[in-house]
């Protein structure tokens, strides 16, 4: 679990980095602790963390996410399925937030 916790931190940071710079207007001036910009990094975090490469890594994990992030959850799994470009699955996402 400790090697989950390190990958799912760390996820925060690259994602945060990414969606700064490649959407600075949208992004730069958002709280990373609470709404929008942090609920769609904690969804990233699930989408990614629960793909076949992570599971390799560290393991299935059961619950991942939050309860109130499930529906964005499923609809985000779908999106990277169809295309899994991070550029991509931010634009995407955001309409739904």
């Amino acid at each position: 679990m400790q090697l989950f916790t390190i990958f799912h931190e760390m996820l925060h940071f690259i994602f945060y980095d990414f969606a700064i710079k490649i959407f600075p207007k949208n992004f730069k001036h958002l709280n990373t602790e609470e709404g929008v910009f942090w609920d769609l990094a904690e969804v990233f975090n699930v989408v990614i963390q629960d793909s076949d490469d992570f599971v390799k890594l560290h393991g299935k994990i059961k619950n991942l996410g939050y309860p109130n992030h499930t529906k964005l959850i499923n609809l985000g799994k779908i999106l990277w399925k169809k295309n899994p470009d991070v550029k991509h699955w931010i634009v995407s996402m955001v309409e739904f937030l």
